[in-house]
């Protein structure tokens, strides 16, 4: 029986040491694809991250634009602003001027202070 109890724990360690190898196997199939599942994980990040940094990419440069289009409207209105405030400049420079005039020959025309007494 001796004979018989040996194979058995031949076999029996055969045995053992066959599942050893599969759990080790396992294990590294479970990590391997841990792994993977982990790279599949950082690229959908990646894919994501591309998508909101294009996106507010697209979203700063519409800003931006808009803000452009606004100093441009400015321009057009202040240099609009500038042309009828001109010709209303130029109006009262030539009405001073018109009235300078007159009391210049007001004052040519009368006697001066010191005329006077």
């Amino acid at each position: 029986m001796s004979e018989s109890q040996s194979r058995y724990s031949i076999v029996q360690n055969m045995a053992m040491k066959k599942l050893e190898l599969l759990d080790q196997k396992a294990a590294y199939d479970l990590e391997i694809q841990e792994l993977e599942q982990e790279i599949a994980n950082r690229e959908k990040g990646i894919a994501v991250l591309k998508k909101t940094s294009a996106e507010n990419l697209q979203r700063d440069l519409n800003s931006r634009d808009r803000e452009i289009a606004n100093l441009k409207m400015k321009i057009t209105y202040k240099k609009s602003k500038q042309k009828s405030n001109e010709k209303l400049v130029d109006l009262k420079i030539v009405e001073l001027d018109k009235a300078l005039k007159a009391i210049e020959k007001i004052s040519e025309s009368a006697p001066s202070p010191l005329e006077q007494n």
